[in-house]
């Protein structure tokens, strides 16, 4: 199984720029860190966190990038597979469509 290194969202609020929003407990076929996968299109999924005074924060789109290792990553011709920007508020269990 590839190696995940990066999900990048996209997300939308109103008065996003002067709040506290993340990203957290990213997981892969439900689990955190695996050290393996045995399916070929695992689901990846994330965690919105904003700030307990933030009201109507979503996602509207997600990025996944996929590559072999860490080192592999910062090189974006080494990627496996590239979402691009996908226009969904999905965050839970989204299928990795690259090469097996």
């Amino acid at each position: 199984m590839k190696f995940l290194t990066l999900l990048i969202l996209i997300l939308f609020s109103g008065n996003i720029l002067a709040q506290e929003i993340s990203v957290s407990e990213l997981s892969c076929e439900y689990l955190n860190k695996p050290l393996g996968i045995d399916v070929t299109e695992p689901g990846f999924s994330w965690k919105i966190m904003a700030d307990k005074d933030v009201r109507d924060v979503y996602q509207e789109y997600y990025h996944i990038q996929v590559s072999n290792s860490e080192n592999e990553f910062n090189n974006t011709n080494n990627l496996v597979w590239d979402s691009k920007q996908i226009r969904s508020n999905q965050s839970i269990h989204v299928k990795y469509k690259g090469q097996s």
